[in-house]
């Protein structure tokens, strides 16, 4: 499952920039190292998921495709009658 929420969602790059530097200051070590030291649970608590772009535009995409067909289907049906 974490798997499929990957390909997915994916983590909010200000706020993992954001968490990095405080986790570098509390550590005193450069934001490397910091970023690999991060855990899941630091990045679920103090950072925002979003969909990724990909997938948001497939179903904006579909959306239109739907809104599109409708009419269409409707008056073909209107015209053959």
């Amino acid at each position: 499952m974490s798997r499929l929420s990957m390909c997915i969602f994916e983590w909010d790059a200000e706020d993992i920039a954001k968490l990095c530097r405080a986790k570098a200051a509390l550590e005193e070590c450069d934001e490397a190292d910091a970023r690999r030291m991060l855990s899941r649970r630091e990045l679920a608590l103090h950072c925002r998921r979003r969909m990724k772009y990909f997938l948001c535009f497939y179903r904006a995409t579909h959306r239109l495709a739907v809104a599109i067909q409708m009419p269409l289907h409707s008056f073909m049906k209107t015209v053959s009658l």
